[in-house]
């Protein structure tokens, strides 16, 4: 690791697409500044992700900043190392200054800005900071996983195939992308798969000609604002499952079942190597149709209030609810003895901003309080997070627009430090 600079005027932490795109504003305003990255480049797009995974969302919503995708495959959906090539591609026609293998332990504040000490011992003197470190830091575990014994256990973010598992049953404990994903491409490799499910929404993949996430555009769903959603909460429910696999699949827990996929509810206790479910199963699907037959609903109220030559290209609204008759739940199951010889915990990640010393810039989830790019804490900003200020704000559909927004904040608050008597 080269010796990095004493002091600068912006320093970003983070190179995935939320740090790349700012420092790709900033290069073309001409700010001086520094990128750190603990690991390297858009790592967590391979170091994070399956084998077989690739993107949920389209990939013409790939836009960066002032590179938008431009592929022969706007309708596909790219593998996770198709991503990480993309965006290790973008780096190096950014031509910022990246440091990899430098990781941030604190963050503090100093009359002139901020201190930034790094893990090597390093300190770099920096009159703003952007956070780019993803909603997705650490991957979460129950309290529960420690009661398990005798299996093979591994968090969704360490899962790569089914050949890293034993052959016996499978527990996938969670139904947001990552578990309905991984419980079907256990199903289709043979194996013996158990789902415990949990309160996610669900989405079509197509409706109405169209590919769900362009509805959610056109509707505005990526362009809301946190505070309209009922709750500060909220901002980390779960994205409603969805899947870019095989060209694109809609995942329902009727199918799953019918595929021959256990389905139980909430994974409630573990005792004696004996897993007890919690009698949820049919609310957890419930709610599922009911979020999608919101989203139908809002799409067609939108289409509704389309030109009537527009609205004549549109097909009719199709049923997003499936038919099929409700399955059966799994009420409990044991561990090991040929039942459940391995667990994938596809349970979510935590966020934790404690080395990060600034008063009152945190809500009582721990979570950045930030409004048009700035935080009460002058020179210190984030970026890349889901709902810092939009749903856009933590996805690629939204790295450009926020990257080119929070960059001109930035430039104007230098600017307007440098002229200050």
């Amino acid at each position: 690791m080269s010796l990095l600079p004493k002091s600068v005027d912006v320093v970003v932490i983070g190179a995935g697409q939320a740090g790349l795109s700012l420092s790709r504003c900033l290069h073309t305003a001409g700010v001086e500044h520094l990128v750190l990255e603990r690991h390297r480049v858009a790592d967590s797009w391979r170091s994070q992700r399956w084998d077989s995974f690739c993107l949920v969302t389209p990939n013409w919503s790939v836009r960066l900043a002032q590179q938008a995708y431009a592929g022969d495959d706007p309708d596909g959906f790219m593998s996770g190392e198709s991503v990480f090539n993309y965006l290790n591609a973008y780096a190096q026609q950014t031509r910022a200054a990246i440091s990899c293998g430098v990781e941030v332990m604190r963050v503090t504040p100093n009359p002139q800005g901020w201190t930034i000490a790094t893990q090597c011992g390093q300190q770099i003197r920096t009159r703003v900071v952007v956070v780019a470190t993803a909603t997705h830091q650490s991957p979460k575990l129950p309290e529960l996983a420690h009661q398990c014994q005798n299996v093979v256990q591994v968090h969704a973010s360490a899962y790569r195939s089914p050949a890293m598992l034993p052959t016996g049953r499978t527990l996938v404990v969670g139904s947001g992308q990552s578990g309905m994903q991984i419980a079907l491409e256990l199903r289709s490799a043979g194996r013996e798969v158990l789902l415990a499910t949990s309160q996610v929404g669900r989405v079509p993949r197509r409706y109405r000609g169209q590919d769900i996430i362009a509805w959610q555009a056109a509707i505005g769903f990526l362009d809301r604002h946190h505070s309209e959603l009922e709750s500060a909460a909220a901002r980390f429910a779960p994205d409603p499952q969805l899947s870019g696999a095989n060209g694109g699949q809609t995942l329902d827990l009727r199918d799953f079942a019918a595929r021959g996929i256990s389905l139980a509810g909430r994974l409630a206790e573990v005792r004696d190597n004996r897993l007890t479910f919690s009698d949820d199963l049919l609310p957890n699907i419930h709610y599922a149709d009911a979020f999608s037959k919101r989203i139908a609903d809002r799409v067609d109220a939108h289409i509704d209030h389309l030109p009537k030559a527009v609205r004549a290209d549109v097909p009719a609204p199709e049923a997003v609810v499936a038919s099929a008759p409700m399955p059966g739940a799994v009420v409990d199951a044991a561990l090991g003895d040929g039942e459940i010889e391995s667990i994938v915990w596809a349970t979510g990640f935590r966020h934790d901003f404690s080395w990060i010393e600034a008063e009152a810039v945190f809500d009582e989830f721990g979570y950045p309080r930030q409004s048009l790019g700035r935080t009460v804490a002058p020179g210190l900003h984030f970026a890349g997070l889901n709902y810092v200020e939009h749903r856009r704000s933590g996805i690629l559909y939204g790295a450009g627009v926020e990257a080119t927004q929070l960059a001109e904040v930035i430039t104007s608050d230098l600017c307007a430090t440098a002229l200050a008597p």
